[in-house]
């Protein structure tokens, strides 16, 4: 027996992986079945065009179901190519693009890739990876002159130039993108990405479709060569997440700057500095820097490897008595301009909260113990009060006993965990099939991604989720698939982001249990940020215009009333205490 499993073993691996001769590429696979329904895939080459022909479920999530043609190289290398669909199918995420792939036959295999999806012959281009062999899936989308201008990438009628690189030396995934393939704009970096020396570099394709339909489409000009980019990449850390009461000195401030691969690089660190606060004591181990106008300006003389700056901070008691303080730093590189990364912005503490060896059940019951030692709080509404918490986009106020919630909030080794016990005056209105913002609903927002420089979907920061007060419907990044319970609540336990339980009490009062994986949202690996709101549609469900909003209030990042936790308005930063710190400790790697 043993020896018949062997071979039957090795006919499954011929199958899925056929060897491939022509072009530069000398291996293809299809992966799958993901699904109901698959076929495989194929690839011809003539006049220096490979013309792929791809079905599959998608490529996403834990594992993938496609098409791939692909050669197998060390060290750092480069894989360019124009692609252009020749017929893209009826699904808008059907896909094409250029991929690395530590191992190339492997479905659920850690990879980083860039694709021009299917939708209207390609109208948006995005970066996505898997961060380890059969995790979950992450991208982003990639827009022309970002951060200032969001217009997406979009193909021009010859297809769009893509390009990913490997930097093996500093474990960095690099998109790149360009419509003549002369100019080109970096789409995303993703650093920290390690893998194997030898892995896979090729060409994708998949219908993002359980059918037997084949989508079409060709690539040309493709290479994979020597990395020809050269990164400069500027990040900021601070000492500290306390901000001095009453204000006061921070010393260590520091920017690092890194030169990857290798080479010689020249530019201009501007760092701004909120109002109420001055740098001294500035120091660099290149070039020379000074304070003036608010801000510290540092200029870079052929420099390589990695160098930095260090600076200490004299913060009034007006900048501390606001909360927090924010950091906006930016490079300029022979006219390029990039985003400082790191921590922007130098918070005070609001919460914390406590780590309870304990894990819950996502029922939407509160039962006993399971919240025992959690970070507490009421948010209530003094008859008459229309100021936050508790504010009201209608301006209209009601009495405490009549509107309410208790947060309650705690970690353990994996997760971050929370629930809200909601009281709402009005009647709570579920209406079966309206969408989730028109009816009531309990959102919760987290962000470890404290330097907002990556953006999740919808131009949004980090995570974001929505669940009805009786867990029916569901929004947000990854949204789970609700499923109903035995008691009578919704729950969905699919979700890589997060899970949830939710339950209605009676007629006015539900539960919201959410459970956030902390390997998805930490950076750094101590502290998040939290904020959450309560909406409650008095209008039966026909509009998305809702009577009340709840949620841990207070000013925009630029001192303006601010009311939407989502557009960085009011975050609220969450120290974890009394558990592991370190990355090693949640496995981040």
């Amino acid at each position: 027996m043993k020896g018949k499993f062997v071979l039957l073993v090795a006919l499954i691996c011929l199958i899925g992986t056929s060897a491939y001769s022509q072009g530069i590429f000398d291996k293809t696979v299809s992966w799958g079945p993901r699904g109901s329904a698959h076929v495989p895939g194929s690839v011809s080459f003539a006049n220096n065009v490979y013309t792929l022909k791809g079905n599959g479920d998608d490529i996403w999530n834990n594992d993938d179901e496609g098409f791939y043609v692909y050669k197998e190289l060390s060290g750092s290398q480069a894989i360019t190519a124009r692609v252009n669909w020749v017929e893209p199918g009826a699904n808008e995420w059907s896909k094409v693009g250029v991929m690395i792939r530590e191992d190339g036959a492997d479905a659920q295999s850690k990879t980083y890739y860039s694709i021009l999806r299917g939708y209207n012959y390609g109208d948006r281009a995005d970066a996505g990876w898997r961060l380890s062999t059969g995790g979950g899936s992450d991208s982003r989308q990639m827009y022309f002159d970002a951060p200032e201008n969001l217009a997406p990438v979009e193909a021009t009628a010859e297809g769009l130039w893509l390009r990913v690189t490997r930097i093996k030396e500093a474990n960095i995934m690099v998109t790149e993108f360009s419509e003549d393939g002369k100019k080109w704009q970096i789409g995303h970096t993703l650093e920290n990405f390690t893998m194997k020396d030898t892995v896979a570099y090729g060409l994708c394709i998949t219908n993002h479709d359980d059918n037997t339909e084949l989508v079409e489409a060709t690539a040309d000009n493709v290479s994979i060569a020597a990395p020809t980019i050269q990164l400069v990449l500027a990040k900021r850390s601070m000492p500290t997440s306390v901000l001095p009461e009453g204000g006061g000195k921070v010393a260590g401030a520091k920017i690092t700057v890194d030169i990857v691969p290798s080479g010689q690089a020249s530019a201009t660190i501007t760092e701004t500095l909120p109002t109420g606060v001055t740098a001294s004591n500035i120091k660099t181990t290149n070039g020379s820097a000074s304070f003036s106008g608010g801000k510290i300006t540092w200029n870079l003389t052929n420099a390589s490897g990695s160098v930095a700056m260090t600076y200490d901070l004299d913060i009034t008691a007006a900048a501390a008595k606001v909360g927090y303080v924010l950091f906006s730093g930016e490079m300029d590189k022979g006219g390029v301009k990039a985003a400082v990364a790191g921590i922007d912005s130098l918070f005070k503490v609001n919460w914390d909260v406590p780590f309870i060896d304990r894990k819950v059940t996502l029922d939407g019951e509160m039962s006993a113990g399971e919240y025992d030692g959690a970070y507490t709080e009421k948010f209530g509404h003094a008859d008459g009060d229309t100021a936050p918490p508790g504010v009201h986009i209608s301006g209209n106020a009601y009495p405490a006993d009549k509107e309410n919630v208790t947060f309650y909030m705690f970690h353990n080794r994996d997760y971050i965990y929370c629930a809200l016990d909601v009281i709402d005056g009005d009647a709570l209105e579920f209406v079966t099939g309206a969408s989730v913002w028109q009816n009531d609903s309990a959102e919760i927002y987290f962000d470890g991604n404290l330097n907002r420089q990556t953006t999740k979907e919808n131009g949004k920061y980090g995570f974001q989720a929505t669940v009805l007060g009786n867990g029916a419907q569901t929004s947000g990044n990854d949204v789970p698939t609700p499923a109903q319970l035995a008691n009578g609540g919704y729950a969905s336990t699919d979700g890589p982001y997060w899970n949830f339980g939710a339950k209605v009490k009676g007629e006015k009062e539900y539960i919201v249990e959410y459970q956030i994986t902390k390997a998805q949202i930490l950076d750094p690996p101590d502290r998040t940020v939290v904020g959450f709101d309560i909406l409650m549609n008095s209008n039966d469900g026909g509009n998305a215009d809702r009577s009340g909003k709840w949620g841990y209030w207070t000013t925009r990042l630029d001192g303006t009333a601010g009311e939407y936790w989502n557009d960085e308005t009011g975050w609220a930063v969450v120290q974890l205490v009394g558990g592991p710190v370190g990355l090693g400790d949640w496995d981040l790697h």
